[in-house]
């Protein structure tokens, strides 16, 4: 499209763009060049990624010469000529093919930044690789499970890390939590590929603790550990055999050794590999800015999402409040109030006490609240750093918060992605140091 842009040469060049898309998708290129592979280790990779790249360029290039074709016409005969000239269907056209690029290419876009990222992640992804080879003697294998010394981890973990710069007491720190574990979690006779995976585990917890909360490194490092899971959790977590639904995940991308241990025993091994931490309860808001005395949450409902939602609410409502009150909330969120104070009034009814309107708000309102232009521009922001990374953390603690609501089990890979969601949001608030 290098001469003058007609509306035949738009929709062709926009549908040629989305149909290498398709084909591409068809071929599960898309897959290779994004979620699962992480970084492009191949030439095959490498020119998939520069087709998938070829095919938004041309899509974006489109809807600009769209726009300024439309400008013109405008411009010469008002709006009546768009109609004459049958622009309305190509906009379309283009508006939706763009839109359906971009929730195929959503991945795309975090293999390109992993790429970037090459030298920065670099010493995080020579362990992973390390461990990924002990591991492949492991998966799928069924083996007798025991609870190693403190003396033979720790032997373990100093060979294991030895060609690694990690920080000093790291492995007898981690082989102190580890032998602590009172629940068998390592396959006998292949005692250092389990010991492997708990590093592995322990590694993507303090390597995710040193990066910014919300921040596009730590966003790639996430994506590269769970692989494809929005795309599969809706398939995997429904499954009744967890095995069965652990292996879809790990089929899309999801690093193996991360789940590399019985269920039974895996809540311990999280904990000490540094995934679980300790969240206090925050203050309760009254709608005159006052807390409630003595309110707290009970830990065993469904303890990190209940605390999530409690933290949103404190730091939404003191913005509120901050920002004119009532009057704020009646501006921004009007449509919203009366499911609200319906919920108040029958709370109240039961004897609750009473809150902060916004406390009556459902989950997935929460984001609302916060992704409004005008509290994210003005608070949320510099809290949360990046619009559309938070809001899919959102989503994806809406999804799994689903089954803890209603008793229902989570698979190992839900538990740590339930994790990973939560610790970032909580550092991003300051509820929870870096370290644990």
């Amino acid at each position: 499209m290098n001469d003058k842009p007609t509306l035949p040469k738009v929709s062709r060049v926009a549908s040629e763009a989305m149909a290498l898309v398709n084909k591409l998708e068809r071929e599960r290129v898309l897959d290779v060049a994004t979620y699962g592979a992480a970084l492009p280790r191949t030439l095959r990779a490498e020119a998939e990624l520069s087709r998938v790249s070829e095919a938004y360029r041309n899509i974006v290039f489109a809807k600009k010469a769209l726009a300024s074709l439309c400008a013109d016409e405008v411009a010469a005969g008002g709006l009546g000529r768009l109609k004459e000239i049958g622009a309305f269907s190509v906009i379309e056209q283009v508006r939706s093919q763009h839109e359906a690029m971009m929730q195929q290419l959503t991945g795309s876009m975090s293999a390109r930044l992993l790429a970037r990222q090459r030298e920065f992640l670099a010493p995080y992804e020579r362990v992973n690789s390390h461990i990924a080879l002990l591991m492949k003697s492991f998966q799928g294998a069924k083996v007798h499970l025991a609870m190693p010394s403190f003396v033979s981890i720790s032997k373990e973990i100093a060979a294991l890390t030895k060609p690694y710069s990690l920080p000093t007491g790291y492995a007898s720190n981690l082989a102190d939590h580890l032998a602590g574990i009172t629940k068998p979690w390592t396959a006998v006779g292949h005692e250092t590929a389990s010991i492997a995976a708990a590093v592995r585990l322990s590694q993507f917890a303090t390597f995710s603790r040193e990066l910014p909360a919300f921040s596009k490194e730590r966003y790639a490092v996430t994506a590269t550990e769970f692989g494809s899971f929005d795309r599969l959790r809706p398939l995997a977590e429904p499954l009744e055999d967890e095995e069965e639904a652990e292996e879809v995940y790990t089929e899309g991308g999801r690093a193996p050794s991360l789940v590399a241990f019985p269920s039974e025993s895996y809540d311990d091994v999280l904990s000490a590999t540094g995934w679980v931490f300790d969240i206090r309860s925050p203050a309760f808001v009254r709608p005159d800015g006052s807390t409630l005395p003595n309110a707290n949450i009970d830990p065993r409902d469904h303890f990190i999402i209940s605390m999530v939602e409690c933290h949103l609410k404190a730091i939404i409502s003191a913005a509120l409040i901050s920002g004119g009150g009532m009057a704020a909330l009646e501006r921004l969120f009007g449509n919203r109030l009366p499911a609200w104070k319906s919920k108040r009034d029958i709370a109240v009814e039961r004897d609750e006490p009473e809150l902060h309107l916004v406390y009556y708000a459902d989950f997935m309102e929460i984001a609302e609240i916060i992704l409004n232009k005008e509290l994210w521009a003005s608070t949320f922001k510099a809290v949360f750093r990046n619009r559309e990374r938070f809001k899919h953390s959102i989503e994806r603690l809406h999804g799994l918060r689903v089954p803890t609501s209603h008793s229902r089990p989570l698979t190992r890979t839900g538990k740590l992605r339930l994790m990973a969601e939560a610790l970032e949001l909580f550092e991003a608030i300051g509820v929870v140091p870096r370290q644990h």
